[in-house]
């Protein structure tokens, strides 16, 4: 059974995911890039948040890009 969208939406961003955001982001967002790296050696709650925070850039801009194609 899957869990509820908003569920979904609290858990944290897999390893994949922030390794899929942060090749996109080398490649089309460097100012998200510089933010995350900044931010993600500040501590382990800090990494956290900024992996979320480019995860969640990713996924917007990727949904904006699935709308104009269709």
């Amino acid at each position: 059974m899957s869990r509820p969208t908003s569920a979904r939406a609290a858990l944290p961003p897999s390893p994949d995911e922030v390794f899929d955001a942060l090749l996109w982001a080398l490649d089309h967002d460097f100012t998200a890039l510089r933010e995350h790296r900044r931010l993600a050696h500040l501590g382990p709650a800090s990494r956290r948040r900024a992996d979320g925070q480019l995860v969640d850039r990713w996924r917007a801009v990727a949904a904006t890009c699935r709308g104009l194609a269709g």
